[in-house]
């Protein structure tokens, strides 16, 4: 019981801080504080309605990229020029980037995390990068507060995406030939669709789970949320796939059909290996053979 007692009073703590910090951001006019990476406050109070500060540029050629930004969405898609657009609310809060050899990276400034009052629209406020389609070799995007949309890349089995999200969802989408693809997300669903890579490990600690017309090696694990995977058409075969499904707090189901019991296994391949797990969901696998 003490040890009960002394976690709510830390936790009511930490509470009482918390509206103490936004109640003076408020009065001070701020959307929010960052906390730089030496624990220094930056009050953020952005500009008027409808006004923004933006970029729009277009790149030098680079097959690495590294976006590391601390709200905001980010958006990474395939076009006919290497090229970057930036659109925020608040001047404190707008990246910076620069290729140098051959790599692209974007950086937010002061580093740290953003303490937001709900006055930032993270929607509105983005970094989009433009490639050719089957430019980039490795990928990283690192995102504290907003979405993750990827969309229409081809790699090379030695590229890899690596995407990680504190607070938002992530979608992937026609996403190929890439050798890993390592995702995880703290605090929203993640969902991808027509992606075929050598390996994809995807973990979400509070949110959903969803793969559509996948094909490769999978490990998807939801602490709380339910997972569900569907192959592509035709991928599926026993001799190629060995599939292992566990739902700890949920139902598991197979084409269609109600598993009894917590776990379930199939196929005898070595080529690709799946493990599918839910805490607190429900697992759904799809071989759409």
């Amino acid at each position: 019981m003490k040890a009960f007692a002394k976690i709510l009073i830390i936790s009511a703590c930490f509470v009482l801080v918390g509206a103490i910090i936004a109640g003076v951001g408020v009065a001070l006019g701020a959307k929010g504080f960052v906390f730089d990476r030496e624990g220094k406050i930056i009050t953020v109070k952005g500009e008027g309605v409808g006004s923004s500060v933006e970029a729009s540029e277009k790149l030098e050629a680079f097959s690495e990229a590294t976006i590391d930004v601390k709200c905001g969405k980010v958006i990474v898609e395939a076009g006919n020029e290497y090229s970057i657009e930036i659109k925020y609310s608040a001047e404190e809060l707008k990246p910076t980037y620069a290729v140098k050899n051959g790599k692209l990276e974007v950086t937010s400034p002061n580093g740290g995390f953003f303490l937001n009052f709900g006055m930032f629209d993270f929607d509105k406020n983005y970094v989009k990068v433009i490639v050719p389609s089957d430019a980039l070799k490795n990928l990283s995007v690192d995102s504290s507060a907003g979405e993750v949309d990827i969309s229409e890349l081809t790699g090379t089995s030695d590229g890899t995406i690596t995407v990680r999200a504190s607070a938002g969802g992530i979608d992937i989408e026609n996403v190929y030939g890439f050798g890993e693809l390592n995702v995880k997300s703290s605090a929203g669903g993640v969902d991808l669709e027509g992606v075929t890579v050598g390996s994809a490990v995807v973990k979400s600690s509070a949110g959903s789970i969803e793969i559509k017309d996948f094909e490769g090696s999978l490990e998807a694990d939801s602490s709380a949320g339910g997972v569900e995977v569907s192959l592509r058409d035709g991928a599926y075969s026993d001799a190629k796939y060995s599939v292992s499904l566990k739902a700890s707090a949920g139902s598991v189901e197979v084409d269609g059909r109600h598993i009894k019991g917590s776990e379930y296994s199939f196929g005898s391949g070595s080529k690709y290996i799946i493990h599918i797990k839910s805490s607190a969901g429900s697992v759904k696998f799809d071989t759409n053979r």
